[in-house]
């Protein structure tokens, strides 16, 4: 990278049908006992919840959705992550869902700011932050598509 140049040096995950790490690239299917440490490890700690319903107020408790719902959990539950953020894919996306690739890129791209945000207020490094985009393997609304973004230090 030039010296001065700004690039996101967050490492990323997305979230759609299963885990994409997105510099790494994605896979067709997901191996769950190879997932990075993100997620409860008990199901009876996780609540699944519509996109919709998710606030700042929530932790992502897994890096999949299942019938269109975020798992969420405590705060304080072992392996759940803060959401920073819930936005949307925004301006540009297409109406109808693109290749789980593009739509990955999406959720990442509208998730880099909760990113530049959470290290700004804890006046820390990009680097090394893990930022997890969850998206809906089964909705898409174009440009109001639903993205939850959470952010962690440490996995």
């Amino acid at each position: 990278m030039a010296p001065g140049a700004r690039a996101s040096v967050a490492r990323r995950v997305t979230v759609g049908i299963g885990l994409c790490v997105v510099l790494a690239g994605c896979g067709a299917a997901q191996d769950h006992s190879t997932e990075m440490p993100v997620g409860v490890s008990d199901p009876a700690l996780v609540e699944r919840v519509p996109f919709g319903d998710v606030t700042t107020d929530h932790c992502i408790a897994g890096t999949s959705t299942e019938d269109g719902l975020v798992a969420v959990a405590a705060c304080d539950v072992p392996g759940s992550v803060p959401v920073q953020q819930v936005t949307t894919v925004g301006a540009g996306a297409p109406e109808a869902r693109p290749a789980e690739q593009v739509v990955h890129g999406y959720a990442s791209a509208s998730c880099s700011g909760a990113v530049v945000d959470y290290a700004r207020e804890r006046g820390i490094p990009q680097t090394g932050l893990l930022q997890i985009a969850v998206i809906s393997g089964t909705q898409w609304s174009g440009a109001q598509t639903p993205v939850v973004c959470a952010v962690s230090e440490a996995m």
